[in-house]
């Protein structure tokens, strides 16, 4: 009999299989993508309280009573530019310039919906994270142990989240529960200088790809607060991963890797007698809860292979990631029945300080200000496409790390993202 590693592993494969020829790298809210389908997304990740299309639900998923029959399908094609910066020479990384190479990623999505009558629905969709994909041709972390320089140095991780969701309406308000799958792969290269100061330094780097698959669940409502007013909120738990047993010296707790809960809650205005409604949500990201992103990495000297805080131990190092809050401004204007036009802006408080800037090398996670444009074009009675144009503007850090001398390091990064919709109802 296959033991319960290996039968998630094959699950989390085949799960996998679906996104992994497109390498789904998609992050603008640190590891998380501003929003799920083509709607929401040409409003800048806006509209936990309305009910666009079937990827709502990954989002809200209330909103699935309410899309009716429908199925979306869905493809983004998501540029990141990232790059980090050692401004002198009075540190362990040689001075210069050193850029990320895989710049383009294709990233999927899917939703569809069934009513089971009048008020109550069922439906599924697949939405994909990443966040952690950096590829340097050389190894910026060389100077930190006597090793040679290493020809690439990076990571790449790649999330899906399979969820099945009921939904149900009373009157003017809707509740919806997904159960949900979660599979990930991962993979480090390149890292071998910090071989030291791991508690396991042969499951450290160059493993190459390992998967996991866990669970969670989401909850959502909507409802109507006027005739005009709407309200929606949703809480997506705590992914609960497998390990990953390949990098248990790189990730605290021996490879631990959960995905972070998600809470979100926003309003919708549908101006009176007029084709615009106006959203505006909060989001917050609780990364503190997973220790392998928020444990801080600001005093590497601290990371002991010996002890608990070192890489991979049960306090181990790592990105020092905090919870991160979002706002979210967007606007949609059904210029016709078979035309609407959307916009809007985000913004999110940064994830991680400027003393964190060593390990985040790998996760250059500093964009902060967002703004998309979008459309939906009804080209036939039952059927629609709609595209998405999304800008995250240039932003940096730079910050000196304690193990670094007084060596000033600067993160940067700036993404495009378009995506392309197809959506048939019945």
């Amino acid at each position: 009999m296959f033991s319960t590693k290996i039968k998630f592993s094959i699950l989390t494969a085949a799960a996998l299989a679906v996104i992994a020829p497109f390498n789904a790298a998609e992050a603008t809210n640190g590891m998380n993508s501003a929003g799920y389908g083509m709607a929401s997304k040409g409003m800048a990740g806006a509209g936990v309280a309305m009910s666009q299309d079937t990827l709502s639900g990954a989002t809200n998923p209330a909103a699935l009573v309410n899309v009716g029959d429908r199925t979306d399908i869905g493809v983004n094609f998501f540029n990141p530019n990232r790059s980090m910066q050692a401004q002198d020479a009075t540190g362990a990384i040689p001075e210069g310039t050193y850029k990320s190479a895989e710049p383009w990623f294709i990233v999927p999505e899917f939703g569809i919906n069934k009513m089971l009558d009048e008020n109550s629905s069922i439906g599924v969709t697949l939405n994909a994270n990443g966040g952690m994909n950096t590829e340097y041709g050389k190894n910026p972390f060389a100077g930190f142990s006597t090793a040679a320089e290493s020809a690439r140095t990076g990571v790449d991780m790649a999330q899906a989240l399979l969820a099945v969701t009921y939904a149900k309406k009373y009157g003017e308000h809707s509740f919806g529960i997904s159960p949900v799958l979660g599979f990930q792969y991962f993979s480090a290269y390149g890292l071998q200088d910090f071989a030291g100061n791991s508690t396991d330094p042969s499951s450290l780097t160059n493993r190459g790809y390992d998967y996991a698959a866990g669970y969670g669940m989401r909850l959502g409502y909507q409802g109507n607060i006027t005739p005009n007013l709407s309200l929606g909120t949703s809480y997506q738990s705590r992914m609960y991963m497998q390990k990953f047993d390949k990098y248990k010296g790189l990730f605290a707790e021996g490879g631990d890797f959960d995905m972070a809960p998600i809470f979100n809650i926003g309003l919708a205005y549908k101006v009176p007698e007029s084709p615009l409604t106006i959203a505006v949500d909060y989001q917050k990201i609780m990364y503190s809860e997973i220790d392998a992103i928020s444990n801080s990495g600001n005093l590497l000297a601290s990371c002991q292979a010996s002890g608990s805080t070192g890489l991979g131990g049960t306090d181990g190092c790592g990105f020092g990631w905090d919870d991160q809050d979002v706002i979210k401004l967007g606007v949609n204007y059904d210029y016709n029945d078979k035309l609407s036009l959307r916009t809007g802006a985000s913004w999110n408080s940064q994830v991680y300080e400027n003393n964190e800037t060593l390990f985040n090398i790998l996760a250059p996670a500093v964009v902060r200000l967002h703004a998309s444009v979008g459309a939906t074009y009804d080209f036939k009675e039952n059927q629609s496409l709609s595209f998405a144009y999304t800008r995250a503007f240039d932003d940096s850090i730079t910050g000196v790390h304690a193990s670094n001398g007084t060596q000033n390091i600067k993160h940067q990064m700036n993404q495009h993202e378009i995506g392309v919709g197809y959506t048939y109802t019945w």
